[in-house]
């Protein structure tokens, strides 16, 4: 199950990537929603566990931030 549900994530966050360059020559908004949808299938395909683990690690994001 476990192997199933990271190949699903996987295809998802392929989709959504591809959609993001399929609509880059596009003059509307498709290109701006596609990237959107992008960011939440990389966050969706990634535990937030570990992605709090790697931010507590890591103290550059803080300067971006600020």
């Amino acid at each position: 199950m476990n192997s199933l549900d990271a190949k699903l994530k996987e295809k998802i966050v392929n989709v959504a990537l591809g959609a993001s360059v399929a609509t880059i020559p596009l003059n509307n908004n498709w290109n701006s929603i596609a990237l959107i949808a992008s960011v939440f299938a990389f966050i969706i395909s990634q535990p937030l566990a570990e992605l709090r683990q790697k931010l507590a690690r890591s103290k550059f994001w803080v300067i971006i931030v600020v």
